[in-house]
């Protein structure tokens, strides 16, 4: 369990699944020192309201990277990739992970995405099995990868999906083709749980998936359980970026993607993971009842100004 030295570092704090982190770390007795690039946002202000030393940094900076991991025992790393650069990715997550080695820090622990076969061939996912393997040669006593699926916050995120707000959800994947998902509150479990027993989830490499549905079946729940009407539209992922002005490196990015859900997807036996969870004392949330779960907290139904950071697939 968690003691007065065990500081750990986590990125992205002002993110959703940093965020999590944070809030679980701090919720269960861990000292947390929140690096973000917006420290006066509303989220920062809560984690340090909570206790959290909140400080201003980016994955870029050696320098600021170098003072965020002084006296650290354990780091949560987690980055945001909306930009879909995979060179300037993959220099993120290396340079905190050599970092963090040089400086001494014990247990490190990546957020990753769910694997994908490797002649799926996505930039997005193969950069992150690159960062994985830097991490597994720099031999922690103790690392673990946290493999998220695509997000359930990403479905509020305004940034992504612009036109919730107006009850519409457009994404271009077909409308019967079934998708993993995991909350970012239950990846900080893992997290939890992995902070808190580092010899157990030393060169633990875990996918994660709570539940499966079509975007489709997604509005449908999102509809229910925020009281407002929201319909899903499919688009043609062309089409999609064009409405988004999105950049052709994006476009690439996001049709390889998607043709991956459509032909292959994520195959995390989730029935599986839901009951060795509960081994653990993690309860993992399916979609309605993560959704259950924000209409209670924010009112429903729900207005749209909940800030989110996310990519289309975590």
């Amino acid at each position: 369990m968690a003691n007065s030295s065990d500081l750990i570092l986590v990125t992205g704090s002002t993110g959703n699944r940093g965020n999590a982190t944070a809030r679980q770390l701090l919720t269960h007795g861990f000292r947390v020192r929140a690096m973000t690039h917006q420290p006066h946002s509303p989220r920062a202000a809560l984690l340090a309201a909570a206790g959290a030393e909140v400080l201003y940094g980016t994955l870029d900076d050696p320098a600021l990277l170098y003072n965020a991991l002084d006296g650290v025992r354990g780091v949560f790393a987690v980055q945001d990739s909306r930009d879909w650069d995979s060179e300037r990715e993959e220099g993120r997550g290396k340079r905190i992970a050599y970092l963090a080695k040089e400086q001494g820090v014990e247990q490190y622990i990546y957020s990753s995405v769910a694997a994908a076969p490797d002649d799926a061939n996505i930039p997005h996912f193969v950069v992150k099995g690159r960062i994985e393997q830097t991490i597994r040669d720099l031999s922690f006593d103790s690392y673990s990868f946290l493999r998220g699926t695509f997000f359930m916050e990403s479905l509020l995120d305004i940034t992504m999906f612009p036109e919730v707000i107006s009850g519409k959800l457009i994404c271009p994947v077909k409308p019967e083709v079934k998708v993993q998902m995991i909350s970012a509150e239950d990846v900080a479990k893992f997290a939890l749980y992995a902070f808190n027993n580092p010899r157990v989830m030393n060169g633990v490499e875990l996918d994660l998936a709570a539940d499966e549905h079509t975007f489709d079946e997604m509005a449908q729940v999102l509809s229910t359980a925020l009281k407002r009407k929201i319909e899903f539209s499919s688009m043609d992922v062309e089409e999609y970026c064009q409405l988004r002005g999105l950049s052709s490196t994006t476009l690439h990015n996001i049709s390889r993607i998607c043709e991956f859900w459509e032909m292959l997807g994520w195959d995390v036996d989730i029935g599986g993971l839901m009951l060795a969870s509960r081994n653990f004392g993690i309860d993992i949330k399916t979609l309605n009842e993560w959704a259950h779960g924000v209409a209670t907290k924010f009112g429903a139904p729900l207005k749209m100004n909940i800030p989110a950071q996310s990519s289309l697939h975590n």
